[in-house]
């Protein structure tokens, strides 16, 4: 028995190896077509680096992929074991640490977003969407950062340990990518306080689809004062009043237009829409500020809403999936330059999934983060993505690559139920009172 165990141990140790020497393959590959030159600022008085910008955050995000615990794991690539075709360059470890400190971090998102444009993504999103979002679909989400490595000088004696803040992220649904990245020092700070700096560059009109810890009437009400649209889950307690119109009601499902908040302290200012769907034996409950139930679907608002775990699901693959350490410094830019080169990561990973989906004509839903890991090494040794569909096809059951269909939620609506139009000469905006409420 525990020589099965230790013999699985290295098996699965030598399944990490082949995909994380995969990723780097395909890090590499797309690292060649960057022009670093444009990407850092240069050295003061014109002084050239002693280490390029090229090697510099090529080791930056080969250190990411390897699980480097800490900055020195930058230092070997570039000083002791070197890295790819790079010249080993004999720099003290303090040295990296001040480069790290001292660089433009704002150079570790420029390489984030040019590599996206490298590796292009398109999300599985109807084309009728354009109808009721002609400024596009984007998920908002953010998550709390792992705990800064012990070992951190300033952390050293402290008992409890310290996060290193929060990511607040905008993610456009539409192709797939992170447009905006915004990296705060207080973890425990409420989410809704920094969303509306995330929201100072989108489109007019564009549809916003979040989880319940955005959920407020006063940002419900600004968001629609903005003319933008959104998409949320209805929290459970959250008080209905009037019900302003009903779209429709069945066994199934229910389409109406309501106010919220029906106490004098705590009331929204424009009513909303609120669609109850049951799946299965659960009833889900989702608001809307699209009030036309002919533009905005119920099987599409069901949809929307599903599409937001997307942004779920890259950062539990940066955390969990590909096993990355903690946060190597205290230092917030040094914070920010690692948090970008984790999503650089995570978005090769991201790429290769949907383009392996593409292949075997299959939905990307349907093919887990954790079994696109397993997939890469094949990627990338079949460059003909029909050659590669065809292995796969053949060796699906030995192989055990695709993965179940998706535990998303999906929904069509039920034909033949008439819809009651929405009357003429509704009032649908009142006084509103927040309660003190973010």
């Amino acid at each position: 028995m525990e020589h099965d165990s230790k013999a699985k141990a290295k098996a699965e140790q030598l399944e990490r190896q082949s995909i994380l020497t995969s990723i780097e393959e395909a890090m590499r590959r797309l690292l060649e077509r960057i022009d670093f030159a444009s990407l850092s600022a240069p050295a003061e008085c014109g002084r050239p680096r002693a280490i390029s910008a090229a090697l510099f955050w090529s080791a930056v995000l080969v250190a990411i992929i390897r699980g480097a615990e800490s900055m020195r794991g930058i230092w070997r690539l570039i000083s002791s074991t070197g890295l790819w075709d790079y010249t080993r360059i004999r720099v003290s470890d303090e040295a990296i640490y001040r480069r790290l400190k001292s660089d433009d971090w704002e150079a570790a998102e420029r390489l984030f977003l040019e590599m996206q444009s490298l590796l292009p993504v398109s999300a599985p999103l109807p084309r009728r969407e354009t109808w009721f979002a002609p400024g596009g679909v984007f998920a908002i989400d953010d998550t709390v950062l792992d705990q800064v490595a012990k070992k951190t000088a300033s952390l050293r004696g402290k008992k409890t340990p310290e996060l290193a803040g929060r990511v607040s992220t905008v993610f456009d649904i539409r192709s797939g990518r992170v447009i905006r990245a915004k990296i705060y020092e207080d973890a425990n700070e409420n989410e809704k306080k920094h969303v509306r700096e995330l929201l100072t560059e989108l489109p007019a009109a564009s549809m916003l689809v979040f989880d319940l810890g955005y959920f407020g009437f006063r940002w419900f009400d600004e968001l629609t004062d903005q003319g933008h649209f959104y998409v949320s889950r209805m929290r459970a307690g959250t008080s209905i009043g009037t019900v302003i119109h009903t779209y429709c009601q069945s066994d199934c499902y229910i389409d109406r237009i309501v106010w919220l908040g029906k106490h004098r302290a705590d009331r929204a200012k424009h009513a909303v829409r609120l669609i109850e769907v049951l799946v299965g034996k659960t009833w889900h409950r989702y608001l809307t500020n699209q009030l036309d139930a002919r533009q905005l679907k119920v099987c599409d608002v069901v949809r929307l809403y599903a599409s937001r775990w997307d942004i779920e699901l890259a950062f539990k693959l940066i955390k969990r999936v590909l096993g990355l350490s903690t946060i190597w410094s205290a230092d917030f830019n040094i914070i920010r330059i690692q948090v970008f080169a984790i999503l650089t990561v995570a978005w090769v990973v991201r790429a290769s999934r949907t383009a392996l989906a593409k292949a075997l004509k299959m939905d990307v839903d349907d093919i887990s983060e954790e079994l696109m890991l397993k997939v890469i090494p094949l990627v990338m040794s079949k460059g003909d993505p029909e050659a590669l569909a065809e292995f796969i096809r053949s060796e699906q059951k030995g192989l055990g690559l695709v993965a179940r269909p998706s535990r998303r939620i999906k929904y069509e609506s039920p034909k033949g139920i008439a819809v009651i139009p929405l009357p003429d000469g509704l009032v649908l905006t009142r006084t509103p009172r927040y309660a003190g409420r973010v």
